[in-house]
């Protein structure tokens, strides 16, 4: 498997992070809040509509997100479609080369580069899924979906074992790597313990 590398700014600014808000929404929700901008009205927030909506309402009504933004997101969620019909038609390679295309309008989205981990894990591709959700997980360490995600991608890793030789009579042992103590010969003529550490 090839090493692959995941470039992304952890530290981006608030600005930026509002912005990026953005994408968690859908079209006709980005298409209602960029209708309000123009006519320069307050959206209000449904009770219960949840925190990044409340987020992103907050950020309209305050004027930190601008007609730009929205059409920037606009544009940036076109790119996400295609990937997520890929993904529901099962072709994930052709997703992650839509998501990566959307990540460079949007470097350091936590959601594509999530969505980028799950499509690895429906290849099969545990330690590639792990490592894009552990970074969409570094950049939104609250977010609860990323969260589930990671705990799955998580569960589906094989624990990592290495092979241990008994000392006494040369009996293999697959045992869990990040190990110490002392463990007893399976051996049932050796049955001798000995210290180990993997």
């Amino acid at each position: 498997m090839e090493k692959e590398e995941i470039h992304i700014d952890l530290q981006a600014d608030s600005a930026r992070r509002d912005r990026m808000d953005l994408l968690w929404l859908d079209p006709q929700h980005l298409l209602t809040l960029k209708e309000a901008v123009e006519r320069g009205i307050a959206v209000d927030v449904e009770h219960g509509a949840g925190d990044l909506y409340e987020r992103v309402i907050g950020n309209v009504n305050g004027g930190k997100i601008a007609v730009d933004d929205l059409n920037w997101a606009l544009e940036v969620d076109a790119l996400a479609a295609k990937a997520e019909a890929a993904s529901k038609a099962g072709d994930y390679r052709a997703a992650i080369r839509h998501y990566r295309a959307a990540l460079r309008l949007a470097p350091g989205c936590d959601l594509y580069i999530m969505s980028i981990g799950s499509c690895y894990g429906h290849l099969d591709e545990d330690e590639l899924a792990l490592r894009y959700l552990e970074r969409a997980a570094q950049i939104s360490p609250s977010n609860p979906r990323i969260a589930r995600n990671l705990a799955a991608a998580r569960s589906n890793l094989p624990e990592r074992r290495v092979v241990v030789s008994c000392p006494h009579c040369q009996q293999k042992l697959r045992l869990p790597v990040g190990r110490s103590g002392t463990v007893k010969c399976p051996n049932a003529k050796c049955a001798k313990s000995f210290a180990i550490s993997t």
